[in-house]
């Protein structure tokens, strides 16, 4: 069982790196908002599954966090280059 103490770090954690995602991305709100909306339905899919929450929330905000990188040295999103 998870006391609150760790509950409350994980959700610290959890908001931290939403506010570290949104200052990475700066004004690029099309980012932004999609990370957003991940994070949405990977609270919905937490909710119906057994899994750990704040991993299931930092993956969502972090999933597309490379894409700036690989726009700017390969002019291209593709998972590839965002992963390189």
């Amino acid at each position: 069982m998870t006391s609150q103490s760790e509950k409350e770090k994980a959700d610290a954690l959890i908001r931290q790196t939403a506010i570290e995602m949104q200052s990475y991305f700066d004004s690029d709100v099309k980012r932004i908002a999609h990370a957003m909306n991940v994070a949405l339905y990977a609270k919905t899919i937490a909710k119906k599954e057994d899994c750990d929450l704040p991993v299931l929330m930092l993956a969502a905000f972090l999933h597309d966090i490379g894409i700036h990188e690989a726009e700017r040295k390969y002019q291209s999103t593709a998972p590839k280059y965002q992963a390189q």
